[in-house]
């Protein structure tokens, strides 16, 4: 795809600026895809490479992202959801994304309905 293509040039020429946030780009598409599993891996990816950049922003989109992976599961999974919107939220407060904490409040949301049930 192209975003996949996106990622793979910026890693050949070795771009690193805002590659976290490419990854969840691409995390959400294969999630949308059905792809669950790269999905997840694409999640954690951009946790781990926005944690050592230090970069806050996208540390919340990938929490936001791990979130949303383990909220399509079943069971244990959800709970651990619930704890990566509320990292996601968390971070969304105090750097002020109005978009992120909406979605996150959203997920969140949706999360605990089924959790009720």
């Amino acid at each position: 795809t192209l975003l996949e293509q996106t990622v793979e040039h910026a890693v050949s020429i070795r771009l690193v600026a805002n590659h976290a946030l490419r990854l969840v780009w691409l995390g959400q598409a294969q999630l949308l895809g059905g792809r669950h599993d790269a999905a997840l891996e694409l999640a954690r990816r951009a946790l781990r490479i926005a944690e050592e950049h230090k970069e806050r922003g996208q540390q919340a989109y990938a929490h936001r992202l791990l979130a949303d992976v383990l909220a399509r599961d079943e069971g244990a999974e959800l709970k651990a959801a619930e704890a990566e919107y509320q990292r996601a939220l968390t971070l969304a407060e105090e750097l002020e994304m109005r978009p992120l904490l909406a979605e996150c409040r959203e997920g969140t949301a949706r999360l605990r309905g089924r959790l009720i049930r």
